[in-house]
């Protein structure tokens, strides 16, 4: 997807679209993550390794990480393929650590 950065830049990155199937179907903009190759020590951080057997699924070509802090609300209109899809149990681990992003209280 075309990604656009805070300065106002913009890079096309892979991305994991967090919205539900029904709410992706029904409005003109999804929530997004993207996915990057810089590591940050930050709460909700989830780490995609190269190395996992099912890593080949994702689309993705090198370890790469996915802050579920920073996700947005974006247009569907900036989304350009699709690349690859979650393994079950790291779709299962998004949805738990959403869960808990969506709880936690900043102090």
């Amino acid at each position: 997807m075309d990604w656009e950065h805070e300065d106002g830049t913009s890079k096309q990155r892979p991305a994991l679209v967090l919205s539900s199937t029904n709410s992706a179907n029904s409005s003109p903009e999804i929530w997004v993550a993207k996915f990057t190759k810089t590591r940050s020590d930050v709460p909700f951080r989830i780490e995609f390794n190269r190395n996992d057997p099912s890593f080949k699924e994702t689309g993705l070509t090198e370890t790469c990480y996915l802050y579920l802090a920073d996700a947005r609300r974006v247009p569907k209109s900036r989304f350009i393929r699709r690349r690859g899809r979650l393994p079950i149990l790291s779709a299962v681990m998004v949805g738990f650590m959403l869960k808990q992003a969506i709880k936690f209280e900043m102090p």
